[in-house]
């Protein structure tokens, strides 16, 4: 069998660079298309945002939390400083002794 030459057409897509309206339906009602989403689906973004935005105020809190813990006040850190012959924990006392009666 012979090969018998055919001619072919072929199609090619351009964009004209007069007129590029590539995806005009996405912009058209922008608004309204993000409101019926978010409409739709609030139930869902609740059970999603509400974890992370708990787990991110706890650990907020929590380091502030540890950074009072460890701050000494300056008439702790004098009266903490006054016992450098002392061990550590007596110190330690001392300093916790200043604290509660600040509070009280």
């Amino acid at each position: 069998m012979g090969k018998i030459p055919v001619k072919m057409r072929a199609v090619v897509y351009a964009l004209s660079p007069f007129q590029q309206k590539v995806m005009p339906g996405l912009w058209k009602d922008f608004t309204g298309k993000i409101h019926h989403k978010v409409s739709e689906n609030w139930l869902s973004a609740t059970f999603l945002l509400t974890p992370l935005v708990a787990t991110y105020s706890y650990v907020q809190y929590y380091q502030e939390q540890e950074k009072l813990e460890h701050r000494i006040d300056a008439g702790a850190w004098s009266s903490a400083s006054n016992c450098n012959l002392l061990t550590r924990r007596t110190c330690m006392e001392q300093v916790q002794r200043y604290r509660g009666a600040l509070v009280q």
